[in-house]
């Protein structure tokens, strides 16, 4: 899983949502992240990633100072936690895309979601399988989930 960090401000909790490179004019960008590297803080959207040092005068959820921000495509998924650090759940340039959902494995696979915190947010977030294969587009080659 790619990662990044940066320096989040106003995100108290994780945050899960798909980026976007290309400003919306949709009603609904509740799930989408605009990603930027003009210090851009549109409104409407879940949270914005840019690699400005820039700072947003209203109360959005943002991460800014962020290195490496060409790795992130429009249609990842990603995770943003309150201390800036932003994985790459789902790269939508992969061809090995798998989730896996457990909270009771002990075998510490590397490709496991080791973070029971972060597994009950998008569990909580989902509540079922049709609603996480929405998020992802249909487009997951794998899908377990065990108990």
């Amino acid at each position: 899983m790619k990662k990044l960090n940066g320096v989040a401000h106003n995100i108290e909790t994780l945050l899960i949502g798909k980026i976007t490179t290309k400003e919306k004019m949709l009603i609904s960008k509740k799930d989408l992240i605009y990603v930027n590297t003009d210090g851009k803080f549109p409104g409407g959207y879940k949270a914005v990633i840019t690699s400005s040092s820039g700072t947003s005068n209203n109360s959005a959820n943002y991460v800014n100072k962020v290195a490496s921000i060409s790795l992130l495509h429009d249609n990842d998924i990603v995770i943003i936690e309150p201390n800036g650090k932003i994985s790459i759940v789902y790269d939508i340039n992969s061809k090995h895309n798998a989730i896996f959902i457990t909270e009771r494995c002990n075998s510490n696979c590397i490709m496991s979601i080791s973070d029971k915190v972060v597994l009950r947010h998008i569990w909580g977030r989902t509540k079922s399988y049709k609603n996480i294969a929405q998020i992802f587009d249909n487009q997951i080659n794998m899908f377990i989930i065990s108990w």
